[in-house]
């Protein structure tokens, strides 16, 4: 299953990513370089079968102690 992920970000990173670095467009090939990550090693380890934590719960304690309840 991890092959199909990997088979999945490559045309992702190829269009995404060089269209970006070709047109000099530096802050959105950061962006977007940093959440493919992301999303790449989250999609991994879900194919992997690693139980990922989710982060619902410190989201919502982040967003009640900011505006209270």
């Amino acid at each position: 299953m991890f092959i199909l992920v990997i088979i999945t970000y490559i045309p992702l990173l190829i269009l995404e990513l060089m269209t970006l670095y070709k047109k000099k467009y530096w802050q959105d090939f950061w962006v977007n370089l940093f959440l493919g990550s992301v999303s790449f090693i989250i999609a991994l380890l879900i194919s992997l079968h690693v139980k990922v934590p989710s982060p619902a719960e410190p989201i919502k304690n982040i967003i009640l102690s900011m505006f209270g309840e």
